[in-house]
C-alpha cells in the first residue's frame, strides 16, 4: 500500500506491506522518480510532525469509533455491512435483485461488483 505523506505539497509516498513483501526491500531503500529529493523529505518530515503534534491518528480513531456506533444501529435493506479502520469506512451493499439491477443500469448508476461476499 502506498500513501502520500507530504499533505499534497510534494509527490512522495511511503510504502507499507507484509513482512514477506517488505523483506525484499532494504532499510531506507528508495526507488522512485522522486528518490533522494531533499524537498520531498522535508515535506514528509513536516507532515509527520503535524500528524504527531495535532494527534491526528487519535482523532481518526475517535471519528472511526463514533462512525461505527452510528452505523451499528442502521437497519437498511440495501446495507450488507460496514468495514472500518480508524476514520476510513467502507459501506458494502447487498447484491441487488435483477429487477433493481436493470433499474440502476437504466438510470446509469455505477455499481461495483465483487466475485464473492468478502465476509464469507
Amino acid at each position: 500500500m502506498g500513501k502520500s505523506i507530504t499533505g499534497g505539497f510534494y509527490p512522495q509516498s511511503f510504502v507499507l506491506g507484509t513482512r514477506e513483501v517488505m523483506t525484499n526491500i532494504g532499510a531506507f531503500e528508495m526507488a522512485s522518480t522522486y528518490a533522494m529529493a531533499p524537498l520531498a523529505i522535508t515535506a514528509a518530515e513536516a507532515t509527520i510532525e503535524v500528524i504527531d503534534r495535532e494527534r491526528l491518528m487519535d482523532r481518526a480513531a475517535e471519528l472511526g469509533t463514533r462512525g461505527e456506533t452510528i452505523v451499528a444501529n442502521w437497519d437498511h435493506p440495501l446495507v450488507d455491512y460496514v468495514a472500518s479502520m480508524g476514520a476510513d469506512s467502507n459501506l458494502f451493499l447487498k447484491r441487488p435483485s435483477a429487477r433493481r439491477w436493470l433499474h440502476y443500469a437504466y438510470k446509469r448508476v455505477y455499481i461495483p461488483t465483487r466475485a464473492r461476499n468478502q465476509r464469507e
